[in-house]
């Protein structure tokens, strides 16, 4: 029981470290604390994290989409758009720059289109649309 309390005061510790850092500037319906305390995981249904999707001949189909990202107000955004990424299936690494304005994801094309990740993006209240290399 003493274990138990214990842990939940680290998890109270570190929601509120949480919600100090949060630059309050995106959309509450994108918050990703909230997100993920709404959701209940579907044990039937989780895959392991490192599971990717294969194309028919076996091979990944890993693709580097780079976005330009619109609406962004501070380097809390770009932390926000990161983590809306980070939940896509398919999604392997996405790094977003304020300062660029742009998101580098990298992803497997068979699983996660760049509809989907503008749409993740989209949610947050930000604009996402394919940069010109």
């Amino acid at each position: 029981m003493q274990a138990k309390l214990e842990q939940l005061s680290r998890i109270h510790a570190a929601l509120d470290e949480l919600i100090a850092s949060c630059p309050g500037g995106g959309d509450v319906k994108a918050c990703t604390i909230l997100d993920a305390m709404q959701r209940k995981p579907d044990i039937a249904n989780t895959k392991p994290s490192t599971a990717t999707s294969t194309s028919e001949k076996g091979v990944r189909e890993m693709k580097t989409t780079t976005l330009t990202i619109k609406g962004m107000h501070c380097d809390g955004c770009a932390r926000t758009i990161e983590a809306l990424l980070s939940h896509i299936p398919g999604v392997r690494k996405a790094e977003v720059s304020f300062d660029e304005r742009r998101a580098r994801i990298l992803h497997d094309q068979n699983t996660a289109s760049t509809t989907d990740l503008t749409a993740a993006i989209a949610k947050g209240g930000f604009t996402a649309s394919a940069s010109k290399t």
